[in-house]
């Protein structure tokens, strides 16, 4: 239209849209590409389709008042890029150092725990002997109830901490596993993922598994697991911030994809966020890093498979996985 147009100033205008938008979406050497065959070809029929074919006289110099926005975005989108990995390099940098310190003490205590566990009954029972002989007093009974227990609560933070590590750990190196794909039972994977998730306090009752419609995916089910960590820890944040609701989990059989739906009653999401919550470093909280939704993402792609959100504030949040169907 430009070419037969005779260079008109709105062609012109429309061009230099074109070219600057789509620097935001190619890297410069697909965009030269895309520039110098697209102008070929333009060039080509507008030769084959008018009779007199002519150059309009203002190429030379409007192409080159198109230079200097076009480079300035190129670089623009360079510079914003390499900022993005910086960012998230330092980001991966700084978890990984602070969880390799925090492995440490967890590991001292572990062990101390286990130690407790070893050594303490012989105490408790000497302790016992000594109320029931009166030489210890009532209040010596109630201490030993509350350090008989001392070992299970410790190796439970301890579980709960080491989790929650691996799960930051995992969101930030992304999808690289070295487990081997294999099919496995979403409805086992979903099972394990709430047996092991760190819960406190009464939040698993928060949770209802629909069991049944079992299907099988192929793949890395530690992922598959990392991912409704990361789901049930956002869910279950949203349910207390919000006051209200539960977490309500089923799957789905289809024709073409097996489904995974998770869905909370509590905050919802707005209309405005909704687009990004899949977008890295995009967070809603105030401590969030922004890295958990955009690792779902990444694997649930990794499977050729997808996920989606729909929400309505105040409402519910409903996350759909879909999996490709095994052969």
């Amino acid at each position: 239209m430009y070419f037969k147009n005779n260079g008109g100033s709105l062609w012109q205008v429309n061009e230099l849209v074109a070219l600057v938008v789509l620097t935001f979406f190619t890297d410069w050497i697909t965009y030269g590409i895309i520039v110098i065959s697209t102008i070929t070809c333009a060039g080509i029929f507008y030769v084959i389709l008018t009779p007199a074919p002519a150059l309009p006289e203002n190429i030379i110099s409007a192409f080159g008042s198109y230079s200097a926005p076009i480079i300035y975005f190129i670089i623009f989108r360079r510079q914003n890029d390499k900022l993005h990995d910086q960012q998230l390099k330092t980001v991966r940098a700084l978890s990984a150092a602070i969880a390799h310190e925090m492995r440490t003490p967890l590991l001292i205590l572990s062990t101390v725990a286990h130690r407790l566990r070893k050594h303490l009954p012989p105490i408790i029972e000497g302790c016992q002997k000594a109320i029931e002989t009166k030489i210890a007093s009532e209040r010596t009974k109630r201490n030993i109830m509350l350090v008989q227990d001392a070992p299970d609560s410790i190796q439970n933070t301890t579980r709960r901490t080491f989790v929650i590590i691996d799960m930051l750990l995992m969101n930030l190196k992304g999808t690289q596993s070295t487990e081997i794909a294999y099919e496995s039972s979403l409805s086992l994977c979903i099972e394990e993922a709430l047996k092991e998730y760190p819960f406190q306090g009464n939040e698993k009752n928060l949770v209802k598994w629909q069991r049944g419609n079992d299907f099988k995916f192929k793949g890395h089910s530690l992922m598959i697991k990392h991912v409704l960590f990361n789901l049930l820890k956002n869910a279950l944040y949203y349910v207390k911030a919000a006051g209200k609701g539960t977490i309500t989990v089923w799957l789905e059989t289809g024709e073409k994809y097996n489904t995974l739906h998770f869905k909370d009653t509590g905050k919802g999401i707005s209309a405005e966020m909704l687009p990004h919550i899949f977008d890295q470093f995009f967070t809603r909280r105030k401590y969030g890093v922004g890295i958990g939704l955009a690792f779902c993402r990444q694997v649930m792609e990794d499977l050729n498979g997808s996920i989606r959100c729909n929400s309505i504030k105040g409402e519910y949040t409903h996350f759909i996985l879909s999996f490709p169907k095994t052969l």
